[in-house]
């Protein structure tokens, strides 16, 4: 018998005497839906709950917890798309959209000139001066703009062109 096959025949060995550890059995909260380690009745805990809290709550009248309206909704319940680490948002500065980690901007350029627009905004209401409203996009919302890549945006223009 070669060494390759010993050793071979010795790591299937060795497999076969392994056992697998006993895994604990995980369930999800009937209140709300998170996994944990089922611990069995204990008193007035039926065990179907993660915490004091949840049944309390469940008590109370909270609803029980649907794993197909979660699925089907954003589990996180966040109303940005969300990036690798924060949030895609538009810059309020220049309307870039960028990744934010919980600011308004994407450069301290663009900070300094958002501010300088809201400084500007309470002159002219403070002088009772009307700026025209740009019509909004009907995709999105946001103004449409009068210039775009150094030309005149068309009157009769439907959305912004970003969306």
């Amino acid at each position: 018998m070669s060494r390759n096959e010993r050793l071979a025949e010795a790591i299937l060995k060795d497999r076969a005497a392994r056992t697998e550890p006993a895994r604990s059995k995980s369930v999800l909260c009937f209140c709300c839906g998170r996994s944990f380690t089922y611990r069995g009745h204990s008193g007035d805990d039926n065990g179907c709950f993660c915490s004091v809290r949840c049944r309390e709550g469940y008590d109370a009248g909270y609803p029980a917890f649907d794993p197909d309206y979660a699925s089907k909704n954003n589990p996180r319940w966040y109303s940005l798309p969300i990036a690798p680490h924060g949030f895609y948002i538009d810059c309020a500065g220049c309307g870039r959209r960028f990744e934010s980690l919980g600011l308004r901007c994407c450069s301290s350029e663009c900070t300094r000139m958002a501010q300088g627009r809201v400084e500007t905004r309470a002159l002219i209401a403070e002088a009772g001066i009307s700026i025209d409203k740009r019509r909004p996009c009907q995709k999105c919302g946001k103004p449409i703009p009068r210039w775009r890549n150094g030309r005149a945006v068309r009157k009769d223009a439907k959305t912004c062109g970003r969306c």
